[in-house]
């Protein structure tokens, strides 16, 4: 009789367990929290004879319910909250756990780690292009600034994981090659990266969250107020006052402070340290209110929410990666460049050391060619093939035997008879057009993370330089596309 009544209330805990979800799918029964990250859900469809007949009836709907069905998000926080428990993993994208529970992102390592190192021969050209548009800005009553955001991979170098640390002294990347351009090419810039490591052992406010891959709204907040003191200066004018009259401590993280952890989808919640929030003031009567124009990355969110735009700027705009322009997410391809940076008191680009590699996203070549007469001016994009020749030539010691000979013969330097041979060289129209489409599908290629990884992989096993294989790359594919055509 016993077992009886235990088989069948197995049988019936078992049926209500299969029909929970079913319910919950239909009536919503108990409010969810939403998954974080970002989550594309597939949209339901109608059934058509058409639909039915030809599959997509039955694909999208499978598409569908399984990304609806009841306590989908209990499920997969369940299963992150074992993988993280049990085996110290975490199930989002490029993210990484670091030692003492710091949650990291992959991205941000590989770039410190040197992994999507450019070289020299491109950062010149950008570097040299932002000196120019500096200098043209400066001469039309604008202001240029670079604001170089922290980084919490290099705040917290020592808590990576064991198998992503390295003797950063003996490794090429871009942090190191453009901070040093950016003092040779006297290009105005804040380095927060540095000036945040020196305050590292005697602030008394956390400058980065544990479980969060942006700065603290402290941090944030000295950045902002760094950045603002510049402008004030560089400008002449007594402009918006900001700052702060308090700090308030919370253990309930707010804004991006917890960013990776809500990514992971966990079950429970990291523990976390309390973290300070500044009690922002800002005041802008009888101030003056500039028009900037700010390109960056998501490290400058914080000032927008601030409402910094509208209440510290004069209604001035964000272009977010240089693809988009807010507020209002309006895309750039509908926005009048050169109308927008006639307008400007201020041009400030805002980033963290990941977006030196894609350094601005194309805006200072754009912003470089809309500023400068084409006549008697080299593009960016020429001097950076002629730069890549350059250091192909120097490759070459024949080439260079004979080039050594010109500058003899002419009475002049080395290094001006290589580039008036490499000009001369350009001034072939097909050959031109060759080395454009290379230059432009190398960039392709350097916004492509996996494909860099492939080319890494290439480069590794050939025993040759990533910029040497990433040109073999995509001459390859270059040959491979004609072909096709």
């Amino acid at each position: 009789m016993n077992n009886t009544k235990l088989v069948n209330g197995l049988f019936v805990g078992i049926l209500i367990l299969m029909f929970l979800p079913i319910l919950q799918q239909t009536t919503n029964l108990i409010e969810l929290a939403p998954l974080g990250g970002h989550q594309e859900a597939p949209a339901d469809v109608s059934l058509s004879s058409k639909s039915w007949l030809s599959g997509d009836y039955q694909v999208q709907k499978e598409k569908y319910i399984g990304n609806s069905f009841g306590f989908r998000s209990t499920f997969i926080r369940l299963h992150n909250q074992l993988d993280y428990a049990l085996y110290s993993y975490a199930n989002a994208k490029g993210s990484v756990i670091g030692q003492q529970g710091y949650l990291f992102q992959m991205d941000y390592i590989k770039n410190r780690n040197g992994f999507w190192y450019e070289g020299e021969v491109k950062a010149e050209a950008r570097l040299q292009a932002a000196q120019r548009v500096q200098k043209e800005l400066a001469a039309r009553g604008k202001h240029f600034l670079i604001m170089l955001a922290p980084s919490k991979i290099d705040y917290y170098a020592e808590l990576l994981p064991v198998e992503h640390q390295v003797d950063i002294d003996t490794v090429k990347n871009d942090y190191k090659l453009y901070t040093k351009g950016f003092e040779k090419y006297g290009i105005n810039h804040i380095n927060a990266n540095e000036w945040f490591l020196g305050m590292k052992d005697t602030t008394s406010y956390p400058l980065y969250p544990k479980t969060g891959i942006h700065y603290s709204s402290y941090g944030a907040a000295l950045v902002v107020d760094s950045m603002l003191k510049n402008i004030e200066t560089a400008l002449g004018k007594d402009i918006t006052d900001f700052g702060w009259n308090s700090v308030e401590w919370s253990e309930e993280l707010r804004d991006e402070d917890a960013d990776i952890e809500h990514a992971l989808n966990l079950l429970f919640n990291i523990p976390n340290r309390a973290m300070p929030y500044p009690n922002l003031v800002i005041n802008s009567e009888g101030k003056y209110k500039p028009k900037v124009l700010t390109i960056g990355d998501s490290y400058f969110w914080r000032f927008v929410r601030w409402g910094g735009l509208e209440n510290i700027y004069n209604n001035s705009q964000f272009w977010y990666y240089n693809k988009e322009s807010y507020p209002g997410q309006v895309d750039l391809k509908t926005v009048d460049f050169g109308t927008t940076i006639e307008q400007q008191d201020v041009v400030c680009i805002y980033f963290t050391t990941p977006a030196l590699g894609n350094f601005t996203w194309g805006f200072i070549e754009q912003l470089d060619q809309w500023l400068i007469d084409s006549k008697g001016q080299v593009s960016v994009r020429i001097e950076a093939i002629i730069q890549q020749k350059i250091l192909e030539a120097k490759e070459n010691p024949e080439w260079m035997a004979h080039i050594q000979k010109q500058a003899t013969a002419k009475g002049i330097s080395i290094d001006d008879a290589l580039r008036a041979e490499i000009e001369f060289i350009l001034e072939d129209p097909v050959f031109l057009e060759k080395e454009k489409a290379i230059y432009d599908k190398m960039q392709e290629a350097r916004r492509n993370t996996e494909w860099m990884e492939h080319i890494q992989k290439q480069a590794d096993e050939k025993g040759i330089s990533l910029e040497k294989a990433l040109r073999q790359e995509v001459e390859y594919v270059l040959q491979q596309e004609a072909e096709k055509n």
